[in-house]
């Protein structure tokens, strides 16, 4: 019976304990996530979009910690320390060749969490769920799947930019097919070109802010489009770059490989920060500008109603006059259907007196 109180007295410690020993927990896996990215994976890219995604799941959490139920049983608490101790024991022992680990650490971290904090009410985190599965989506699979579809047409379309961009700086290239020639020297636009891996990595950003702002549907077609956009454009300025520096193997190895790559996917994520910062001041202006149209036609409205409700008034105090002036005896009985009581008395009283004077001036 003791140790039957000790354990209840354990596990009902007072819910602000709870909640921030939760909130350490999820700091840590969070900072654990980050650092197994940059220690297996090593990509630059991939460590930017994965600490946005945390950021908006922390948000998101946060915005309405007030809302959610933190409660769980002993079962679902157990369950979820199991998993979380499975995940840090395999933390312990991971090789760099196990990438994949790192993708569903995510989805194993926000379950443990989950568990352990409102035992099976999963509902209240449709959410981030929704931004985790994002961000666990493997490049690869999605790389494969674009390539097999429309990875030609691709190819083509920034070979043709590219030579068209020569052409306007002043360079005389020959554009056949996928092939650029310049100054007798050919590249082959490859797929690892097309600028695809940074366009999915904005993508799954675009994501994020379409799940955490208000964006109305033509704010979230222009930010796909100026997406798309974007990334064919600066994968065709690199195109360009290396078709320049082609016969120097240095610069051409630099702009061809992962720090070249890095440097555009540097300005496409400085530039779809900007992009992102101008939609959201634009919905905020359209937002005041419906607010005060709303504002000018509640105005507008309470206005009539009162100008309607003082001719009216002025309309009935005329009727009054002309009624208590020209009504005869005989009309009492249809001011009595159209009149309250009490302005048919009024009007009866009227009545007699005017009939009491007729009678006295004849």
């Amino acid at each position: 019976m003791k140790i039957g109180g000790i354990a209840s007295m354990r596990f009902m410690r007072p819910a602000w304990t709870r909640r921030y020993l939760l909130i350490w927990l999820g700091v840590g896996l969070i900072f654990l996530h980050l650092v197994l990215i940059w220690k297996i994976i090593g990509e630059t890219d991939q460590l930017v979009v994965s600490s946005v995604f945390w950021a908006a799941i922390v948000t998101s959490l946060w915005q309405r910690h007030d809302r959610l139920k933190f409660k769980s049983g002993i079962g679902t608490i157990l369950l979820g320390g199991s998993l979380l101790g499975l995940l840090l024991f395999k933390c312990l022992s991971l090789f760099h060749c196990e990438s994949d680990f790192v993708r569903i650490f995510p989805v194993w971290a926000m379950l443990s969490l989950a568990l352990i904090a409102s035992g099976w009410k999963f509902h209240q985190y449709v959410r981030e769920g929704l931004l985790v599965l994002t961000l666990i989506i493997p490049p690869g699979v999605i790389f494969r799947l674009v390539d097999f579809a429309i990875g030609d047409f691709i190819r083509l379309v920034i070979a043709k930019l590219a030579s068209l961009f020569l052409y306007y700086a002043g360079y005389n290239a020959v554009q056949v097919g996928v092939k650029i020639s310049l100054n007798n020297n050919i590249i082959e636009v490859g797929y690892p070109c097309t600028g695809i891996p940074m366009l999915v990595l904005l993508i799954q950003l675009a994501i994020v802010f379409n799940l955490m702002t208000q964006f109305s549907r033509i704010h979230k077609i222009l930010l796909l489009g100026f997406t798309i956009a974007m990334s064919v454009m600066l994968s065709s300025v690199r195109v360009m770059i290396m078709a320049l520096v082609v016969k120097d193997q240095t610069a051409f190895d630099y702009w061809h490989g992962a720090q070249g790559a890095q440097i555009f996917s540097t300005i496409a994520f400085v530039l779809f920060a900007f992009s992102c910062r101008w939609l959201l001041s634009q919905s905020s202006v359209e937002a005041d500008e419906l607010e005060n149209d709303d504002e000018v036609d509640y105005e507008d409205d309470y206005e009539e109603e009162d100008e309607k409700g003082y001719l009216v008034q002025l309309d009935n105090e005329s009727f009054d006059r002309q009624s208590i002036s020209a009504i005869e005896p005989q009309d009492v009985i249809t001011a009595r259907e159209n009149w309250r009581q009490a302005d048919v008395e009024e009007v009866a009283t009227n009545a007699q007196v005017w009939t009491q004077i007729k009678a006295n001036r004849s």
